[in-house]
């Protein structure tokens, strides 16, 4: 069974020769095509994005857990032993 992540589909990118170069070695010091290569690369880069996207709404949130009284209510029980 092909799965969605599985399908891919061919695009042609411009890239300088240095790019180019670039690529090649790293690609064959890894062992893996450039193909291979490319798609790690557009992978890690999400995954960066995310990681972000993630840090700025936890930032954002930053102030609403110091002061929304709804969401700190509970904060004087951290490290209490329940037993």
């Amino acid at each position: 069974m092909v799965t969605k992540t599985d399908q891919k589909s061919r695009m042609q990118v411009l890239i300088s020769e240095e790019q180019r170069e670039y690529l090649t070695n790293v690609s064959s010091d890894e062992g893996i095509s450039v193909s291979a290569l490319l798609r790690e690369i557009i992978s890690q880069y999400q995954l960066r994005q995310r990681d972000l996207r993630l840090e700025q709404a936890a930032n954002d949130l930053v102030s609403d857990y110091e002061t929304n009284e709804e969401l700190t209510a509970f904060t004087s029980l951290d490290g209490e032993d329940f037993q």
